[in-house]
């Protein structure tokens, strides 16, 4: 069987781990969208690599722009699908769901949609006429393609019965959390030494929650350690001139990710949850807390709050109180046994980081279509 991966970005680790996980079995392709013309290729044994340099301005100020590269990387991607003649096409993200909707109204091919955020612009109440305007299309596109999805594989159960009900049947859909490969913290050591360190690593998307993670823990006496790709340099900005405050910035997953958590002695994970997928969400924080055996702090009134609380391996706090978050950081750096029976429940719980079992369920699934 062939499947191709349709990929409107550099392929992540999640979807690394797709593609890595499918090629033993099944004859795999991959077409992805090198948007910013990165150098660096993505090379995967055994897989047959289609780059796409498309420049894309995601500026809304440019939108004729930007609708102009989405049709120029369509055609191509359409092209190469028709070279391939793949019998499923593997996508993540809207855009890519309506290339492979277009292909498969001339070919017979099955289509898979991986879903790991639900845009703002279909889950949240929209303000502004054209916001109103571009939620109602996306939603109109995204019901009418879901019509022809074969299988809509989802990193949170929430993201079902809170909006996927309404638009694909239970028996179409699969459950894969976002559990990461194990086999990049083969280098992991636990932090031994003080001083406490509170750890954010990831993409920086939320720079009012990091900026108040640095005002609560100045106050409390504790170190920050930020770790990750920004879309501005406001938080770099704001770090400037505290001490007990370190910016690494980018890094490469595979290679750092180990050496990275073992400068931390808690995971930050706290979020702006006026945005419905942020309530839902069940991020691949969750499960590297668990696995490394690091608490995390996430928000309330969220999904992960709900889990974290269940498997106790965290605390919640408010997003949107720097008070809650300092007496927080003051537990868990000053109360050793508060500390330490959230270290003690993630070891219990590590079992459930058993990425194998759904792996094997998601090869049935497909098997099945």
């Amino acid at each position: 069987m062939k499947i191709s991966f349709l990929l409107s970005f550099i392929p992540n680790p999640r979807m690394e781990r797709r593609i890595k996980l499918l090629k033993n079995k099944y004859k795999l392709s991959l077409i992805y969208w090198n948007r910013n013309f990165v150098a660096k290729k993505v090379i995967i044994e055994n897989v047959k690599i289609h780059e796409v340099k498309v420049k894309a301005d995601f500026n809304l100020k440019h939108l004729v722009k930007r609708l102009f590269n989405t049709f120029k990387f369509r055609s191509r991607a359409l092209k190469l699908l028709k070279e391939i003649d793949p019998e499923i096409i593997y996508v993540q993200n809207i855009d890519m769901l309506s290339i492979a909707y277009k292909y498969q109204k001339q070919k017979s091919v099955k289509i898979i949609y991986e879903i790991a955020d639900i845009s703002s612009l279909v889950i949240d109440k929209q303000k502004g006429i054209i916001n109103k305007v571009f939620s109602f299309l996306l939603k109109a596109r995204e019901r009418k393609y879901l019509k022809k999805t074969n299988l809509l594989v989802i990193t949170s159960p929430k993201y079902y019965e809170e909006y996927f009900y309404r638009l694909i049947t239970i028996d179409k859909v699969f459950y894969m959390p976002n559990i990461p490969d194990t086999k990049v913290f083969k280098n992991f050591k636990r932090k031994q030494s003080p001083p406490f360190t509170i750890g954010f690593i990831g993409v920086i998307r939320y720079e009012n929650e990091i900026k108040m993670l640095i005002d609560a823990a100045e106050k409390a006496k504790v170190n920050v350690f930020i770790a990750g790709n920004s879309f501005t340099d406001e938080i770099k900005r704001y770090s400037d001139g505290k001490d007990f405050v370190t910016y690494y910035g980018a890094y490469n997953y595979k290679e750092e990710i180990s050496m990275l958590y073992s400068r931390i002695d808690c995971i930050y994970a706290v979020y702006d949850t006026k945005k419905k997928n942020v309530r839902l969400a069940l991020p691949n924080r969750l499960y590297e807390a668990i696995y490394l055996e690091l608490p995390i702090i996430v928000s309330k009134d969220t999904y992960l709050e709900e889990v974290v609380k269940k498997l106790n391996v965290g605390v919640s706090v408010d997003p949107n109180d720097a008070g809650e978050l300092y007496k927080a950081l003051i537990k868990l750096k000053t109360d050793k046994d508060f500390y330490n029976n959230f270290v003690l429940s993630c070891k219990d719980k590590k079992k459930l980081i058993n990425a194998a079992e759904y792996e094997r369920a998601l090869i049935q699934k497909i098997e099945s279509l």
